[in-house]
């Protein structure tokens, strides 16, 4: 994933539409940045076959793993 341009790695797999990703080193992220799944954001690039390939498996195949994990609330919000 790419958070102000920057690869950021997903810690936690939340439920089919939400994730938690690891922003430690970008000092000025915040609540509300948009966070690009696939895609460009500044000069890096997220594609689908990328994906694919980084982790030897179709799409489909990855999607149905993004389930079940816990909520890291953000101030308060869940």
């Amino acid at each position: 994933m790419l958070v102000r341009g920057r690869r950021v790695a997903i810690v936690d797999l939340v439920s089919m539409n939400s994730m938690v990703v690891d922003v430690t080193d970008i000092a000025d992220a915040s609540p509300g940045d948009e966070v690009v799944l696939f895609g460009k954001q500044g000069a890096e690039e997220i594609t689908v076959e990328g994906v694919e390939t980084a982790n030897s498996a179709i799409l489909a195949d990855l999607y149905t793993v993004w389930a079940g994990g816990s909520r890291v609330p953000v101030n308060g919000d869940v």
